[in-house]
Parts: structure tokens; C-alpha cells; sequence
């Protein structure tokens, strides 16, 4: 079984989806992309006794960050910003997995590149 759960919580009017990822193992979370609901996703992690220790943002749409403040408020969890050209890209690690941000434009290219 993996050590790595990834729960998808589809939220808003939008139906964004934010997404909690955890180590089974140690218990500790990231939330990505925190958008309308703050409230169902704090509940999420009290549910599964998850610790929150970090917020990470794909992109500033509205529907991907109206949450940041409460979800910050309420854990304290530090936020790591993706999307600005030249933003720091990050090593992220819980004790058994180790990630690393990368930059993207976030839309796919059509035909021609364009």
C-alpha cells in the first residue's frame, strides 16, 4: 500500500477541486489549491486526523485561493505560491516523500503552439 493518500475535494460554484495529500504513515498534509469551502476542508482533515503543513497554489484564480486565509488562520500551515514567473521553486518533504514545485504556464498549447 502506498504511504501517500490524495483526496479530492470538489468545492464552489466553479466545482474546483482542491486537493489534500498526506503521508499514511506520519499523518501530515499539504492542501492544494484551497478554493470556496475552507470550512469542508478544515472538517476533512480533523476527520482523518491530518496535520496541515503546508498550502500549495497551482494559480491565482479566484476559485483556487478564496480559502488560503481561513485554511492559514486555522493551522497556521505556510504558503507556497507556484504560478509568478520566477516564484522559488521548492524541495517539499514529509519524512517518507519528497516532492519539488515546477513552474507551468498552466494551459496547454493549441495547434501551432499557440
Amino acid at each position: 500500500m502506498s504511504e501517500l493518500e490524495v483526496v479530492a475535494l470538489p468545492n464552489g460554484q466553479l466545482a474546483e477541486n482542491c486537493y489534500l495529500v498526506a503521508d499514511r504513515r506520519t499523518r501530515e498534509a499539504v492542501i492544494i489549491d484551497p478554493g470556496e469551502e475552507p470550512a469542508m476542508f478544515l472538517a476533512e482533515l480533523d476527520t482523518r486526523a491530518w496535520t496541515l503543513r503546508a498550502i500549495w497554489l497551482t494559480h491565482a484564480h479566484v476559485d483556487h485561493i478564496m480559502g488560503v486565509g481561513a485554511v492559514r488562520g486555522a493551522t497556521g500551515a505556510p504558503i507556497h505560491r507556484g504560478w509568478a514567473a520566477g516564484a522559488p521553486r521548492h524541495r517539499l518533504a514529509f519524512p517518507s516523500i519528497r516532492y519539488r514545485t515546477r513552474g507551468s504556464s498552466g494551459r496547454p498549447r493549441g495547434p501551432g503552439g499557440k
